[in-house]
């Protein structure tokens, strides 16, 4: 063999491992970008849902409850119900009739004013429920201790 016949095998041999090497290659691609295309899917999911939840929360400021949504959805016929009595903490709602409240959007609030009887004060905290619906479930609860 002279010397062009080895330059031509060497030449071959280098261009079916080339062509080998872009077929693996391009598959491993062709994986990843489904996994990718997969991922984005579920994180376009994961946000549409977010969208449509509501996340209702309370503090205690001064003598007002403020109960306020967090989420990025509306929230519906929001209600509190308060897991302990309040009245045994010395707590009275005389701004109750708000509830059910028709709908918080998002970063919206509302008000509840108390009065705090100092003489049956025995218990400083009280563990209400919040109960929502929204655009992602209904009856959404969520407990909350509140600091009088």
């Amino acid at each position: 063999m002279d010397v062009t016949n080895w330059i031509a095998l060497i030449g071959l041999i280098f261009s079916v491992s080339a062509f080998v090497y872009s077929k693996t290659a391009k598959k491993e691609v062709e994986k990843n970008e489904k996994r990718l295309q997969e991922f984005e899917i579920k994180e376009y999911n994961r946000k549409e849902e977010e969208l449509k939840k509501a996340l209702i929360e309370a503090k205690v400021y001064k003598d007002v409850i403020n109960v306020y949504n967090r989420g990025l959805g509306s929230a519906r016929n929001i209600r509190f119900y308060p897991v302990d009595d309040l009245e045994k903490c010395g707590v009275v709602l005389y701004d109750s009739n708000k509830l059910p409240y028709p709908f918080l959007h998002n970063s919206g609030c509302f008000d509840m004013k108390f009065i705090v009887a100092e003489q049956l004060h025995k218990k400083s905290i009280a563990v209400v429920k919040l109960i929502w619906d929204d655009e992602y479930a209904n009856n959404t609860e969520r407990e909350i201790v509140l600091n009088f």
